[in-house]
C-alpha cells in the first residue's frame, strides 16, 4: 500500500486510539509517539501500556482514571523520590489553580501544582522571590489566599527533600502557609515581570487567571494590562 493511501485511511478513521492509529499506518506503536505533542488528545479509557512516551507532554492530554500508562511515563504515579502531601488551602486559591490549569492545559492537578512549586522555589534560588512575596503582602486579596484558614484539601506531588526544606525557605510560616505562598508566587510570576513598577495592590484574584466566560456582544474589555504574559510554563 502506498504511504498516501495510509494517510487517507488515518484521516477517514473514526478511531482516536493511539495503538489503532499506528496499526492503520502500518507502524510499530511502541516508539511512534516519542516526543510528540499530545496536548488536548482525548486518551480517556485508552490502554497506552507498551508505548514509549518519552518527551511527550502526556500531562496535557485528556485522560481519566481508566487511562492505563506504564508507571515510567505516568505522571499520576509518585516516583521513587517523591510523595503525595495533603495541603489545606482556601476555596479561592483552589479556584485560581483550576483556572491556571484551564489556561495552561494541564489535566492533572498534582502535576500542575508541582510545576508551580518548582517555579516558586526556583525564584527563591535566584533571589527574585521576595519581589512577588511583597506583591502578595500588599494585596489583601492575594494575602487572604495564603493566610486565611483553608477549607479544601488538595494532594500535591513533592520531592521528599523539598518537603523537609520548605520551612527553612519560608521562615515564620507554617508548612501549609509556606506551600500555599510558593504556589501563589509560581502563578503570579507568570503574569508580572520581575521588577515591575506597577501598583498591583488593588488587583483582584480573577484578574490573574480569569475563569473562561462566554463571549457576549458588548462585553467590557479588561482594564488591567499586565507587563508580561509568559506562556512557557
Amino acid at each position: 500500500m502506498h504511504w498516501s493511501e495510509r494517510i487517507i485511511e488515518i484521516l477517514q478513521s473514526s478511531s482516536g486510539n493511539l495503538k489503532e492509529l499506528a496499526e492503520i499506518a502500518g507502524l510499530d506503536p511502541g516508539d511512534l509517539y516519542r516526543f510528540q505533542d499530545l496536548s488536548g488528545c482525548d486518551l480517556r479509557g485508552q490502554d497506552l501500556r507498551g508505548l514509549n512516551l518519552e518527551g511527550c507532554n502526556i500531562e496535557k492530554a485528556i485522560i481519566d482514571d481508566s487511562t492505563k500508562i506504564d508507571p515510567l511515563w505516568d505522571f499520576r504515579v509518585a516516583k521513587k523520590d517523591e510523595e503525595y502531601v495533603y495541603l489545606n488551602i482556601t476555596r479561592q486559591l483552589n479556584t485560581m489553580i483550576l483556572n491556571y490549569m484551564d489556561e495552561t492545559g494541564y489535566a492533572y492537578a498534582a502535576w500542575a501544582q508541582r510545576k508551580l512549586l518548582t517555579r516558586g522555589l526556583r525564584l527563591i534560588h535566584i533571589d527574585k522571590y521576595q519581589f512577588y512575596k511583597d506583591i502578595i503582602n500588599a494585596n489583601r486579596y492575594l494575602k487572604d489566599l495564603v493566610y486565611k484558614r483553608g477549607s479544601i484539601s488538595i494532594k500535591i506531588l513533592l520531592n521528599s527533600t523539598c518537603i523537609n526544606d520548605i520551612g527553612n525557605k519560608i521562615p515564620n510560616s507554617s508548612t501549609e502557609q509556606a506551600l500555599a505562598e510558593i504556589i501563589l508566587v509560581g502563578m503570579i510570576s507568570r503574569k508580572i515581570r520581575h521588577g515591575s513598577k506597577k501598583d498591583y495592590s488593588q488587583v483582584s484574584v480573577n484578574a490573574f487567571y480569569p475563569p473562561k466566560l462566554m463571549k457576549v456582544e458588548g462585553a467590557m474589555e479588561p482594564i488591567f494590562d499586565f507587563d508580561n504574559l509568559d506562556r512557557d510554563f
